[in-house]
């Protein structure tokens, strides 16, 4: 199955969180932006979804006053 995040609970600020896919055969990861959960929802730096299909990667996140905020991303790591 797919993963799709659309935000998390519990940040505080300052806290850094890694994601990262350590597969690349195994399902779609997708960070999605904004979502608007209701949640912590997360501003990716491209203003849009951004999904790991078929290939390792990950993001970094930094929290901030609600909202996780990406500051580093890499594909084909």
């Amino acid at each position: 199955n797919d993963i799709t995040i659309g935000g998390f609970i519990g940040g505080v600020n300052g806290q850094v969180l890694h994601v990262t896919k350590i597969c690349a055969a195994e399902q779609d990861v997708t960070m999605k932006h904004n979502a608007g959960t209701g949640n912590q929802d997360i501003c990716l730096h491209a203003g849009g979804d951004e999904t790991l299909r078929g290939e390792y990667g990950g993001w970094i996140l930094a929290y901030k006053d609600s909202v996780w905020y990406d500051i580093s991303h890499a594909k084909h790591v």
